[in-house]
């Protein structure tokens, strides 16, 4: 809804270790959305209204095209934007189903669209946490 904040689909359990696979379509290019990677909440921020945190798999079909980069969502913005891989920018098609690929081992972190490898990310912040699909504010 017009106004409305990011919000969250959260996973139940923590992950460490994993990798994710999934098919995804976004038919507009002003949408925005993204996947959290070991992600976290912390209930008092935002005035008591809560406020996830952590790595995040970017899905932006914009004339950016930033999506397979990695933003760190609720501290320190982005750790690996597209700009460093440009051919990569490409990777993503509008109105049709894209395979993205996310493998979180140890420090690093690894995302691929539709085959083409778009971000690598060696950072020890984050070791666990949860997963989930986000929807950006409107």
């Amino acid at each position: 809804m017009p106004g409305s904040p990011n919000t969250f689909l959260v996973t139940e359990q923590v992950y460490g270790d994993f990798i994710l696979e999934m098919d995804v379509k976004i038919d507009n290019e002003n949408a925005n959305s993204g996947i959290q990677l070991r992600s976290h909440f912390d209930g008092a921020a935002n005035n008591g209204k809560g406020r996830v945190y952590g790595y995040q798999f970017e899905l932006d079909p914009s004339v950016r095209r930033w999506t397979g980069g990695i933003y760190d969502e609720g501290r320190r913005d982005w750790v690996y934007p597209l700009s460093l891989n440009p051919a990569a920018q490409a990777a993503f098609r509008l109105n049709t189903f894209n395979h993205i690929r996310v493998e979180c081992m140890g420090n690093e972190i690894r995302t691929w669209v539709n085959g083409i490898p778009c971000a690598y990310l060696a950072d020890s912040v984050d070791a666990s946490g949860f997963i989930a699909l986000q929807v950006h504010a409107v």
